[in-house]
């Protein structure tokens, strides 16, 4: 019996870290904007958790200068803190950059009325 319950918590283990891993790796967002259009656009799906802030991280650290991005966030349903302040700081990198950056019905960040 002790076995078997050991291969279940190792199975369960292995699941988790696959499924976790795989959450990391996967964008929060689909890009809708037809290939080779000119302004790039992201729907963000309707629940984006704290897992997706590196990959969000890494696609918007990878723009090009001068790119044109539109974050389109009215299908969110959840979305957690980190990744609102990810998306409202990359604004002054975005400006810096010269990246043409847009968020379009992103909720606002907790305790930030109007933000957008």
């Amino acid at each position: 019996m002790t076995d078997l319950l050991v291969g279940i918590g190792v199975g369960m283990a292995v699941g988790i870290f696959f499924l976790l891993r795989d959450m990391l790796k996967a964008p929060p967002f689909t890009e809708v904007s037809p290939t080779g259009a000119v302004r790039r656009r992201f729907e963000l799906h309707p629940y984006v958790n704290f897992l997706n802030k590196g990959a969000l991280l890494s696609v918007l650290e990878e723009l090009p200068e001068g790119a044109r991005i539109e974050i389109d966030g009215r299908q969110v349903q959840r979305i957690d803190p980190d990744v609102l302040e990810i998306l409202y700081n990359f604004r002054d990198t975005a400006m810096l950059r010269g990246i043409d950056y847009t968020l379009v019905e992103v909720p606002s960040l907790p305790g930030r009325a109007g933000a957008h």
